[in-house]
């Protein structure tokens, strides 16, 4: 009974070192990753910070686009309308926020006139998309018809004399952003002390201004002020200070106005992953970073090597 039984399930030697081969070698395959993830650490904690980056910044813009729709959701009406004057409710009607209306109304309390329908874009909280789906309602009267108040803000011409209580004059003339100090702002219309000190603390924060334009984001700056001081401002751009965008610290990065926090932190995270930053197209492929984002931060970036 047990030769038949051998007979019929007994393994030859040549068979039996084959089962051992086999047997070895499937335990080795089982062995490989349990050695190898024993020894040797995945570099993987800045691909984590990176995508945990990503994310917080998708969070933030899908919460931004969630509150712009929560606003939209009201229906707008449109009708012909002039904007100068036209009461509260009549814009709400159009599609405007509290903060816009307010805004129009504060233009309108210091004396400015809409004198043509590009106009509404003096107001800087009315955006493009606002202006092109208003623009084909807007009727204006005439200048000639429309009646001009003693109290509008006429914008002066760069060099012009400002009579004074007493026979002195105030000669403007054109300013260099990036070249003056906060004393050298105090004659200009609606500039005081506190103001001028902010103008040049953002400046200084910046690394200078390559816009004039860029004065409305400075905290305060309404729309009258802009016109009032503008004609007599100029910036000079080989003036601004560049950030070295492959060697500078993630603190110091942080630090600039147009850079958050989370922005530094992909910028420094995908830099330390694929290396120095070529140029613009390199910080493009931070899938975060839109053209319209870039092309602001552009004049502040040096690519150096």
């Amino acid at each position: 009974m047990l030769r038949r039984l051998q007979r019929h399930f007994g393994f030859h030697r040549r068979e039996l070192n084959g089962i051992s081969g086999l047997l070895f070698l499937i335990v080795v395959i089982w062995l490989i990753p349990l050695l190898y993830s024993m020894f040797y650490e995945p570099d993987s904690p800045r691909i984590e910070v990176l995508e945990a980056d990503w994310k917080d910044v998708e969070i933030d813009r899908s919460e931004e686009l969630g509150a712009q729709a929560s606003k939209q959701e009201a229906v707008a009406h449109y009708f012909k309308f002039d904007p100068n004057d036209l009461p509260i409710i009549k814009w709400q009607q159009l599609g405007l926020k509290e903060r816009q209306i307010k805004n129009i109304k504060n233009f309108e309390a210091k004396g400015g006139r809409f004198r043509k329908k590009d106009d509404l874009l003096k107001i800087y909280t009315i955006s493009q998309d606002d202006y092109k789906r208003l623009e084909p309602y807007i009727t204006i009267k005439s200048v000639e018809t429309a009646t001009r108040s003693q109290s509008d803000f006429p914008i002066r011409h760069p060099i012009e004399k400002i009579p004074t209580s007493g026979k002195a004059q105030i000669v403007l003339s054109v300013l260099d952003l990036n070249k003056i100090d906060s004393l050298s702002l105090l004659p200009l219309p609606g500039i005081g002390p506190v103001f001028a000190s902010r103008i040049i603390r953002y400046r200084d924060l910046l690394g200078g201004f390559y816009s004039v334009s860029q004065l409305r984001e400075v905290y305060g700056m309404d729309t009258i002020r802009y016109q009032q001081i503008e004609p007599y401002l100029k910036v000079d751009s080989t003036d601004v200070k560049r950030i070295a965008i492959n060697s500078i610290s993630l603190d110091e990065l942080r630090k600039h106005p147009y850079i958050k926090a989370k922005y530094a932190r992909l910028i420094v995270a995908y830099r330390n992953q694929h290396g120095n930053y070529k140029n613009l197209e390199d910080l493009s492929r931070i899938p975060v970073f839109d053209g319209k984002y870039l092309r602001k931060i552009a004049p502040y970036i040096i690519f150096d090597q």
